[in-house]
C-alpha cells in the first residue's frame, strides 16, 4: 500500500499497527484453543471465550489479574522461572505442560505455546499464551499403559 502525500507522518505506520492488532484480536476470538494475552508483568490483558470456559472465569474477572491466579501455589515458582526466561530472552516456548487451577478449584493439566511479541528494540510488548487442557488425554494414555502392562505380564 502506498502512502498518500497528504497523510501526516507516521499515519501509515499507525494504520498498519492497528490492522495487525485487529487481526490478532480476530485470531484469538475465533481460535479453538485458549488464548491469553499477558503484559510484561505477567498480568492478563485479554482472554478469549475458550479460555473463559476452560478456567471458569469471565474475562472481566481475569483481566488485570496476575496470571499466577491460574496456577496452584506449589508451582508458582516454576511459572516464575518460565516467565523470567520469556521476558529476558524474548524467545517462544512450546510444549510447556503445567498444572493449572480452574475457578472451581479443580486442577487440570494444560499444554502451552508461549509467544512473546517484541518490538524492533527487542522490548517485550506482550505475550500470547495458547493452550489446551490435556488432562483427559493424559488419563487415557495412563489407562492404556496400565492395560498394556497388565496384558503383557505372564499368568
Amino acid at each position: 500500500m502506498r502512502r498518500l502525500d497528504h497523510d501526516e507522518p507516521g499515519a501509515y505506520a499507525r494504520r498498519q499497527v492497528d490492522a495487525s492488532g485487529r487481526k490478532l484480536a480476530l485470531f484469538a476470538e475465533r481460535s479453538p484453543i485458549s488464548v491469553i494475552e499477558l503484559d510484561a508483568n505477567a498480568e492478563i490483558t485479554q482472554i478469549n471465550q475458550v479460555a473463559e470456559i476452560l478456567f471458569g472465569y469471565a474475562a472481566s474477572e481475569l483481566i488485570g489479574q496476575h496470571s499466577s491466579i491460574l496456577f496452584p501455589d506449589r508451582i508458582r515458582g516454576e511459572f516464575s522461572n518460565y516467565w523470567k526466561t520469556i521476558v529476558e530472552n524474548g524467545e517462544s516456548l512450546s510444549g510447556i505442560r503445567t498444572q493449572n487451577l480452574r475457578h472451581d478449584g479443580i486442577e487440570i493439566t494444560c499444554e502451552w505455546a508461549i509467544t512473546p511479541l517484541v518490538n524492533q528494540d527487542r522490548r517485550l510488548l506482550s505475550v500470547i499464551a495458547q493452550g489446551q487442557d490435556i488432562t483427559q488425554r493424559l488419563e487415557v494414555e495412563r489407562m492404556k499403559n496400565e492395560f498394556t502392562n497388565a496384558m503383557s505380564r505372564p499368568t
